[in-house]
């Protein structure tokens, strides 16, 4: 896989709160580094940060929905939070 023009190329399939490998450019690499040091922050939360920054600028709302939906599926979709889908009827709300 070539390198994009800042130097990234992701070679691993992403699945949630999965780790992948990337290769960066040389300069690109000690810019996140310099960033997480002065920061006194774990690179890859220096990485992640850079990453949601590259993707807002770059994904509109409706591809942003879309990569979200299966996450909030999860955490939406299942038995706990099923008790709260009549949340009118669980707190005593009339309807309106």
């Amino acid at each position: 896989m070539k390198p994009d023009r800042d130097g990234i190329a992701i070679l691993a399939q992403v699945a949630l709160n999965a780790p992948i490998t990337i290769h960066l450019a040389e300069e690109t690499r000690a810019r996140l580094e310099l960033a997480a040091a002065e920061r006194k922050a774990p690179l890859d939360e220096i990485v992640e940060q850079a990453l949601a920054v590259y993707l807002a600028d770059h994904l509109g709302a409706s591809e942003w929905s879309e990569l979200s939906t299966g996450a909030l599926e999860a955490v939406w979709d299942n038995d706990l939070d099923a008790r709260y889908d009549n949340w009118r009827e669980l707190y005593g709300i009339p309807p309106g």
